[in-house]
Parts: C-alpha cells; sequence; structure tokens
C-alpha cells in the first residue's frame, strides 16, 4: 500500500510539475506576445538607457524601442545634398568626359554594362531579333567621377539604357544523370537552355539629376 501510494505522489508531482512549467512557457508566450505587439505598433527608433525606459513601452527591459514621442514627431529624415555636389555632377554629365556604366537587372541576374558591350541571358525575352528594347531595372548608373544609386531602381526619366537584341539559340547539350547506390535509382536525360544576347546601344542620363 505504502509503494502505491508513493507511486501515486510521484505521478501527481510530475503531473504538477508540468503543469507549472506549461503555465510559465504560457505567461512567456504571452508576454512575448505583449511585446510584439508593442514592437509592431511602434513607428521611431530610439536608443534609451537601461534606468529610463520609454514613456509608452515602460516595464520592458530592452535598451533599443521603437516608439512615438513627441521629441521626434517624423521617423524619416530628409536630408538635402549640397547643391555644389549637384552642379559638379551635372556638369559631369553634360560634358561626358568618360564612358558611362549602368548595373541592369535582367532575367534574374544583374549585369555591369558599358555602350556597345554583348550580355547574354538565360532565357528567351519577348522581343524579336533586331528590335530595339529599352531596359527599366536600373540599379546603377556612374562614370569616372560620379555614381547615381537607385533605391532600389533608378527613375526611368532620369536614367535610359537602351538594348538591341542580336541572337536567340539554345546552350549545347546539358546532360543530367542522377543516381541513387543499392537502389537501381538511375535517372538520365539531356537538355538545352534557352539563351538570349543583347548589345547595348546607348546609356543616356538626364541632365537635371535633382
Amino acid at each position: 500500500m505504502a509503494a502505491v501510494m508513493e507511486g501515486f505522489t510521484g505521478k501527481f508531482c510530475r503531473t504538477l510539475n508540468l503543469a507549472r512549467f506549461s503555465l510559465n512557457s504560457y505567461q512567456k508566450g504571452m508576454q512575448s506576445m505583449k511585446l510584439f505587439h508593442t514592437l509592431r505598433n511602434c513607428r521611431s527608433l530610439h536608443l534609451l538607457p537601461r534606468q529610463h525606459p520609454c514613456v509608452q513601452c515602460a516595464g520592458i527591459p530592452l535598451r533599443l524601442l521603437r516608439c512615438t514621442s513627441s521629441a521626434s514627431s517624423s521617423s524619416v529624415v530628409k536630408r538635402e545634398m549640397p547643391t555644389d555636389v549637384i552642379q559638379r555632377v551635372e556638369s559631369e554629365i553634360q560634358s561626358c568626359p568618360s564612358r558611362l556604366f549602368a548595373i541592369v537587372h535582367l532575367a534574374g541576374q544583374q549585369f555591369k554594362v558599358t555602350p556597345h558591350d554583348l550580355i547574354q541571358i538565360q532565357q528567351h525575352i519577348v522581343a524579336d531579333v533586331g528590335e530595339r528594347i529599352t531596359l527599366r531595372k536600373v540599379l546603377l548608373v556612374g562614370g569616372d567621377n560620379f555614381t547615381l544609386l537607385g533605391r532600389p531602381l533608378l527613375s526611368p526619366e532620369k536614367v535610359r539604357v537602351e538594348a538591341t537584341v542580336i541572337e536567340k539559340t539554345k546552350s549545347q547539350k546539358i546532360v543530367v544523370f542522377k543516381m541513387k547506390r543499392r537502389t537501381r535509382y538511375r535517372r538520365y536525360y539531356e537538355k538545352y537552355a534557352s539563351l538570349s544576347v543583347l548589345r547595348i546601344n546607348s546609356i543616356e542620363v538626364a541632365p537635371k539629376v535633382s
């Protein structure tokens, strides 16, 4: 009888500890959810010391909090470029002493191109052979003394990259062989990748940067 009572007591204690552990984990989960909602609803970024918590997020032991306060009414700070830098870049573009280059996004890849370059992409584009197209996804344009960066793309009104479709063909035969030993698994097939060749005709930048 004593052995039975000891076994019952041990099971009861283990069940009680398990329930206590589940309750603690639930409370921690609820605290993390409250913290998540608080941080999600906050907008601006504040670096606060440990002894001075934020007014809206008081009680959360974090040094890096997102909240809205009267000190920071706008979360985005706009910085204007110096006029002398803009004037020098515009004069450099108008004089065009150097060869321009650009980084374009095409067919899931990025290419650094200059005028009269040939690039090969691994897909058939919609345009026909000999047709002139415009590459709209331009990430960067620059020269010897200046560089224009997009966030993430440059506006088509400021940068224009034109290309001509030279050829649409297929690659050489690609052999794919898969094998799993001791399982009689063998797979063999051949495939050909679609290729398109483009020639970069020109890279034009608007004379006014601002």
